[in-house]
């Protein structure tokens, strides 16, 4: 009797060990769990405000840029600068991209679709054609002389083999559109 009594209490302590072993694993596993979990949601929500941070960011250099571009526009637009000859014109323009700003390149197209563009770095162009500029450009160009101002979409540029976006702002004079200002980035 002695020998089912000792072997009753063995399974009941086995179960018993089995049971609590059962308990503490299936604890330690959830608490593995919970901290994995909430790493991961400390780890997403550290991500997600940096991504706004850096959408921040990237819309205060877009309002920046615009706003250098309608200046530019509001300036070339004045009766000093209308007057201009193209050659000064050219200049002008080469001189803005060069000192006053970080574009790649800028460019003025007329509402018939005559252009000139200075590229940071190299020789002003001042006969390039609206026809010349990349699909994305000429649509983009094209809204501004509707007089709208906008941002293109990535393109690779023909001039420098790189890939840029632009901006695109409508020149004005007495009133009307008489042209649009570009600059890539």
């Amino acid at each position: 009797m002695a020998e089912n009594t000792i072997r009753k209490r063995l399974i009941r302590l086995s179960v018993l060990v089995c049971l609590i072993s059962g308990i503490l694993l299936a604890s330690g596993v959830g608490a593995i769990f919970y901290v994995i979990q909430s790493a991961h949601d400390g780890i997403h929500e550290q991500m997600k405000l940096e991504a706004q941070e850096y959408r921040n960011r990237i819309y205060k250099q877009f309002d920046r840029d615009f706003q250098a571009l309608s200046t530019l526009a509001a300036i070339f637009s004045l009766d000093q600068a209308f007057s201009l000859d193209p050659d000064d014109r050219m200049d002008w323009i080469a001189e803005a991209n060069g000192e006053y700003n970080d574009f790649v390149s800028i460019a003025y197209f007329t509402s018939d679709g005559d252009g000139m563009i200075n590229t940071f770095g190299t020789e002003s162009n001042p006969d390039y054609p609206l026809s010349s500029c990349d699909e994305t450009l000429q649509a983009m160009v094209q809204k501004s002389l509707s007089g709208e101002e906008n941002i293109s979409s990535f393109f690779i540029s023909a001039i420098t083999d790189t890939q840029l976006y632009a901006y695109s702002v409508p020149v004005w004079h007495d009133g009307a559109v008489i042209g649009a200002l570009a600059a890539t980035v």
